[in-house]
């Protein structure tokens, strides 16, 4: 259950709009889990009857590690950095200022991790992507992305990439949408993902955002 603070294209500094919009979603979540009888998982012991994984996509309100212990309290258990907009954490996928991971970023993972919370790499931009992976080892995953050979955009990884988080035993969740596999036949689109599962059999899981595709 991803929870989406990003509403409009507020100045860089702001910090009340997405911090007001990331406290209505966990509270939305809690009535979604009461109204349909559903589970949030917060913990290993969660897992055998739970359904729902809290997760922020966009870090946009954070200005220190107190931010992290406070959205874990409430039952965040992984964290996206990055949308489509650059933040004090890290740089996103089409920045024209690729600063990759900031020092507030390297200490908001460190202070995650130590939480075992999980580090979604979705949306950052390649030196955040490598940045992450040089300094932490562990609870790094992709939940949504495409693929550069199949259409080359920033916002897809390379098979390059997704090797280097098979290296840390880390998934990545491939998505749906034209943006994401290029105008390729679904036959097609097929093959190769059948290819690519050969060669990460452990590491591929379906990311599929069908909220961000169109209906086309």
């Amino acid at each position: 259950f991803a929870i989406f603070p990003f509403r409009g294209f507020y100045e860089f500094y702001d910090v009340e709009e997405p911090l007001i919009y990331t406290l209505r979603g966990v509270e939305i979540a809690y009535e979604i889990e009461k109204k349909f009888h559903l589970k949030i998982i917060k913990s290993k012991s969660d897992l055998k009857n739970g359904n729902i994984i809290l997760a922020i996509e966009g870090l946009y309100f954070v200005r220190t590690i107190y931010e992290i212990r406070a959205v874990h309290r409430l039952g965040i258990r992984s964290l996206g950095l990055v949308w489509n907009k650059d933040n004090l954490i890290c740089s996103y996928w089409n920045s024209k200022n690729d600063y990759g991971l900031t020092d507030l970023g390297y200490d908001v993972i460190n202070e995650a991790i130590k939480l075992n919370m999980a580090i979604d790499l979705a949306h950052c931009s390649d030196k955040t992507f490598f940045d992450v992976l040089k300094s932490f080892n562990k609870n790094i995953f992709v939940s949504h992305t495409g693929l550069r050979e199949l259409n080359n955009i920033k916002r897809n990884l390379s098979e390059d990439m997704i090797y280097e988080i098979s290296k840390i035993k880390g998934i990545v969740g491939i998505a749906f949408g034209d943006i994401f596999l290029s105008k390729l036949s679904l036959k097609e689109i097929a093959k190769y993902l059948s290819k690519l599962i050969e060669k990460f059999p452990y590491n591929l899981s379906i990311g599929s955002d069908f909220y961000g595709v169109s209906r086309e």
